[in-house]
């Protein structure tokens, strides 16, 4: 089939070169939320959290930074905005506050750990992403780290707006996948996927309700009474179905593992279900951790310390001191 000069570009491809163009980045600074919202296109709008009156590292990043043309490049075309969050505010601040705030939703607790916190927001207001505590911003003071993972979610921001674009295009089993997909990328999903994927697959072909609705977490509390021996059927049912996440599985298995060794279980059935465990996902941390866990529980041999393990813990050592 002939086709003309003019190529077509997908949305896809639109938003992606929009995202990742570091070059062309022209990321702008909103003094408050409701502007920034006015502001934003399609990258959204990132807000930094510090405490001005008792997080002096968070202060301290914001000029490290928060107000670095590093933090810029990383945002690419995002609007941001810094939002002080005074725990004694008197009335002036309590003023200031609310104005740059104008309407934003602090994180709820178990995400909002401690100042600094970058929030991530899609261009309607939707957080879709949250960076705080150290493994997110990193021990020091530059935000390197943050900025990776800036772009990082803001890539996976894209791909997630055009799956929802190429969901709106289609319908029934065909729609509830995108969706899906859309929900499983590592950033919060869109809102309301749980219920549109619920209504347009009511029967769960394709497996994004269990996994969408599934929580490790409530999972145990459920079965907190259990001995191992009646965890292990339920437990083995979720492990075993990969519409479940490695990352759910592997937190599932640990569940019965740790009901295990409460229970005195022998070292050669811990062993098989540790070895079992970290085959779902060698590079997570679970799957990292694996071999230490062999060690201490299991008598194996100690895992062997490579050269760049030496050389960080000689760092440790030194900054400890």
């Amino acid at each position: 089939m002939k086709t003309t000069g003019i190529h077509f570009i997908s949305r896809a491809v639109l938003i992606l070169l929009a995202f990742s163009c570091m070059s062309a980045w022209a990321a702008e600074r909103a003094k408050t939320y409701h502007e920034a919202l006015e502001k934003a296109g399609d990258e959204g709008v990132l807000i930094y959290l510090y405490g001005p009156d008792w997080n002096r590292r968070s202060v301290k990043m914001l000029e490290s930074f928060w107000q670095k043309n590093e933090l810029e490049r990383a945002a690419g075309n995002s609007v941001l905005v810094a939002l002080p969050i005074y725990q004694r505010p008197t009335d002036e601040q309590k003023a200031e506050q609310e104005e740059i705030q104008s309407g934003f939703p602090l994180p709820p607790p178990h995400r909002y750990r401690s100042n600094p916190t970058v929030v991530m927001l899609d261009k309607t207001g939707r957080t879709y992403a949250i960076l705080s505590g150290n493994d997110d911003l990193g021990d020091g003071l530059s935000g390197s780290k943050a900025c990776q993972l800036i772009q990082k979610n803001k890539a996976l921001l894209a791909q997630q707006l055009e799956l929802m674009n190429k969901a709106e295009q289609a319908s029934g089993l065909e729609k509830a996948k995108l969706i899906g997909q859309a929900s499983t990328l590592g950033i919060d999903p869109p809102h309301n996927a749980a219920e549109q994927i619920r209504t347009l697959d009511p029967k769960d072909e394709s497996g994004y309700v269990r996994r969408l609705n599934y929580d490790p977490r409530k999972f145990q509390e459920e079965h907190k009474d259990a001995k191992s021996t009646e965890l292990e059927s339920p437990v083995l049912k979720i492990v075993n179905d990969t519409a479940y996440s490695p990352l759910q599985r592997q937190e599932t298995y640990c569940i019965l593992i740790g009901q295990l060794r409460r229970d005195g279980a022998a070292k050669n059935v811990l062993r098989k279900h540790l070895l079992a465990m970290q085959q779902i996902d060698p590079n997570s941390m679970y799957g990292k951790i694996t071999p230490s866990l062999l060690t201490q529980w299991c008598g194996d041999p100690a895992p062997k310390t490579t050269d760049k393990d030496s050389v960080s813990k000689k760092k440790h050592r030194k900054r400890d001191k």
